[in-house]
């Protein structure tokens, strides 16, 4: 079943892309990981975030389980996109989501118009609606030192659920992608911080 929502998922996002590069400018080498301060606040169900991602430029980061695994990604001219697994694919990459694990997806996309998350917003929409997912809802996030952010939550046609939040980082716009543990991609996504714009 995750790996019918995963390929279903990365099927979505291919189809909605097309007029769109990944843009990174940095390589996934340029990636700062680190861990962060411990937390004062009381344990939940959810695991700590102790480890950072910061972005090669600078441009923002969010805090993820120490446990997971930082994979590389694709890098082209024009950039890429990295993904955090909550378990190690091995030197095969993943090919699915097991059962009971989580992924996130990191793309940044160059875009016309540059900087209108409305309108990235809006040709999404209609790209992910077209190609059989339904959108359950969305939402306008706020982040402090940045624009406003887009949280959708998709249903495939296999009734499988994932999460995709839209930001603008300057002329360019991230996309990250959600699967597994819900609960915990909203938790990690709470985190992110706008560094410059």
């Amino acid at each position: 079943m995750k790996k019918l929502i995963w390929l279903g998922l990365l099927a979505a996002l291919a189809a909605c892309s097309t007029p769109a590069q990944p843009v990174f400018n940095g390589s996934p080498d340029a990636i700062v990981a680190e861990e962060a301060a411990p937390s004062s606040q009381p344990a939940s169900a959810l695991p700590a975030l102790e480890a950072v991602y910061q972005d090669g430029l600078d441009r923002f980061a969010l805090h993820y389980p120490a446990a997971w695994h930082l994979l590389g990604g694709e890098q082209g001219s024009r950039g890429g996109h990295l993904q955090i697994a909550s378990w190690d694919p091995g030197a095969a990459g993943i090919e699915s989501v097991p059962e009971g694990d989580s992924l996130l997806q990191i793309a940044g996309y160059l875009w016309d118009p540059k900087g209108d998350l409305p309108a990235r917003v809006a040709m999404r929409r209609g790209a992910l609606t077209s190609s059989g997912n339904t959108i359950l809802e969305e939402s306008e996030l706020s982040f402090a030192g940045g624009p406003a952010a887009v949280r959708m939550l998709l249903e495939d046609t296999s009734g499988g659920q994932s999460l995709l939040y839209f930001f603008v980082l300057g002329d360019d716009y991230l996309e990250i992608t959600g699967v597994g543990d819900l609960a915990l991609i909203d938790q990690i996504i709470s985190t992110f911080s706008y560094l410059s714009q």
